[in-house]
């Protein structure tokens, strides 16, 4: 009888073990589905602890509210101190932004097209015109490139010039620069830079300095030196890195507009004398052309096309020449034999449209009566 009880007591126990074992399996088993879901579903989970009924551990167990990893609610995990985490935060990312600082109606770089040389020093570019003479290559320059042949302004740009420009793209070869001859403030013949009309000063080769030609070359040397404006040589373009990107004023039908001056320009059909000049310049709204700058007077020159002279609007005034429509008279483009007041005596003036000799692209000192030149008329935009 003993030996039956202690038998089913062993057996009682024997089933107890199992049913702890299995229940050991179980909790086991989910602890494995847990760690399959991943840490960062478990981060996420916003349960609340809670024990089972009839706990077979004394440890509590957690079962999550449903995530959003791969659908699996109510999963159960070790127990956890680690707070709940908060929002996640936000990762902040700085970005550097270099921004081109561009105003309307202003070029910030050189020309388009091939052979600019950039140089921020004194902040401009240069550019080689080839085989042209004085004042083809000062056109090109100004209508093409809103430029004027170089200005050398001091020994660091000549430097870029001789050695950057001319040395690379054309080496031992003269070059046009934007040096001439012009009367300033009177009848004094000077040597100036005719983009502006100041002064040039600067080193002349003495073998050819012919001081009856107007137009200036550099020398390889870098000096200048004197030579035919009609001579073809290759030239230095220069214009400004930044630049106004000026448009053409608003003229009417059948005036020409000039964007430097922002003036529109009439050539009338027939020559006549001063006076009668005058009177179609004023029927057709404006006035005989006043010519304050070297681009106005190519301009202008330009303009006339195959007419050999025309009438621009400079009167005796005394002793001084004036302008009709009350321009400043600061400088003059006389030919040689017109510079000393003595040497003019009709008192009003012509522009004269040749390429060789000595009155090309000047003035010459005309007599009023005499029907020796096409109107040139100037007058405000519409």
């Amino acid at each position: 009888m003993l030996a039956k009880v202690l038998s089913l007591l062993f057996l009682a126990g024997l089933s107890s073990s199992q049913d702890s074992l299995h229940q050991d399996w179980r909790q086991a088993r989910r602890i494995r589905e847990s760690a399959k879901v991943g840490l960062g579903c478990l981060r996420d989970c916003r349960g609340r602890r809670k024990k089972s009924q009839k706990p077979k551990t004394p440890a509590p167990v957690f079962f999550c509210q449903p995530c959003p990893c791969n659908g699996t609610a109510n999963v159960p995990s070790k127990p956890d101190n680690t707070p709940a985490p908060g929002p996640k935060p936000t990762k902040v990312t700085t970005t550097t932004t270099t921004t081109t600082t561009t105003t309307p109606g202003v070029r910030n770089k050189c020309p388009e097209g091939d052979g600019w040389k950039q140089w921020t020093g004194p902040n401009s570019c240069y550019k080689v015109l080839k085989g042209k003479s004085y004042w083809d290559a000062e056109a090109e320059c100004s209508n093409k490139y809103d430029g004027h042949l170089a200005k050398i302004t001091d020994d660091s740009e000549m430097q870029i010039i001789a050695t950057h420009v001319m040395a690379k793209e054309s080496p031992g070869h003269n070059m046009w620069v934007g040096a001439g001859k012009a009367v300033l403030n009177g009848s004094v013949l000077s040597r100036v830079w005719l983009s502006d009309s100041s002064a040039m000063t600067g080193a002349f080769d003495a073998n050819l300095a012919a001081e009856t030609e107007d137009c200036y070359v550099l020398l390889p040397a870098r000096t200048y030196a004197q030579v035919a404006c009609s001579t073809l040589f290759e030239a230095v373009c220069k214009t400004p890195i930044v630049n106004p990107v000026l448009t053409n004023p608003n003229c009417p039908d059948g005036w020409a507009p000039y964007k430097y001056t922002q003036k529109c320009y009439k050539l009338e059909s027939e020559a006549a004398n001063k006076a009668d000049a005058v009177e179609k310049c004023l029927k057709a709204g404006g006035n005989l052309t006043s010519v304050t700058s070297y681009g106005e007077n190519e301009f202008v020159l330009d303009l006339a096309g195959t007419v050999g002279k025309v009438w621009i609007g400079a009167i005796r005034d005394g002793t001084q020449y004036v302008w009709m429509d009350k321009e400043p008279f600061n400088v003059a483009y006389w030919a040689r034999g017109h510079i000393a007041e003595a040497e003019r005596t009709g008192g009003c003036v012509l522009l004269v449209n040749t390429k060789t000799g000595p009155e090309a692209h000047r003035w010459v000192d005309a007599d009023c009566a005499a029907a020796g030149g096409f109107p040139v008329c100037k007058r405000n935009p519409s």
